[in-house]
């Protein structure tokens, strides 16, 4: 058994390197992702330039996908192989991707009770967007659309084009 993986790993500001890391053990209650695919964020270039909310070194990545590969105590086996994603909030506060190692790791660990498993055909990359399509709903959902005939949507990233794709959705005649 091999007991280090490989990491993009964040050393200091802007600064990365391909590393080799202790292969994490799920704790009880947690399970062990191993990556099939991660997606860069523009927060993830703001982490890697320097910011105060993580140091280094830190593993960037919280627009991840892949398959549970090995659960801790209290958790059901059968989790064991399934796609999934998950809700990157821990509860201790931090989140996957800043404060603990995401998925720019070949593995990660995070909480059972924060995965979603997913269709076994599922595309890992395709995943990936799931992440920043809940950031978009959520915004969708505090706006309480009611006769909302037009709407501004600022920035062009994924999570811009996709308010502005539900927004189209929910009926809005200029976006």
């Amino acid at each position: 058994m091999n007991y280090t993986m490989r990491a993009i790993v964040n050393t200091g500001p802007g600064e990365l390197c391909w590393m080799e890391m202790p292969l994490p053990r799920p704790a009880p209650g947690q399970v062990r992702v191993r990556t099939g695919a991660c997606g860069i964020c523009a927060t993830d270039l703001h982490m890697i330039a320097g910011w105060q909310r993580t140091g280094f070194p830190a593993i960037p990545g919280h627009e991840w996908s892949g398959v549970i590969d090995a659960v801790g105590d209290g958790v059901p086996a059968d989790l064991l192989g399934r796609r999934c994603v998950g809700e990157n909030v821990l509860s201790d506060g931090g989140e996957v991707g800043f404060e603990h190692p995401g998925g720019y790791g070949e593995y990660l660990v995070t909480e059972a009770s924060n995965i979603y498993p997913l269709p076994d055909d599922f595309p890992f990359g395709l995943a990936t967007l799931i992440e920043p399509l809940a950031v978009a709903v959520r915004g969708i959902r505090r706006l309480r659309l009611t006769d909302l005939r037009s709407a501004l949507v600022l920035g062009d990233g994924v999570i811009g084009l996709l308010t502005l794709l539900l927004l189209r959705r929910a009926g809005v005649d200029r976006v």
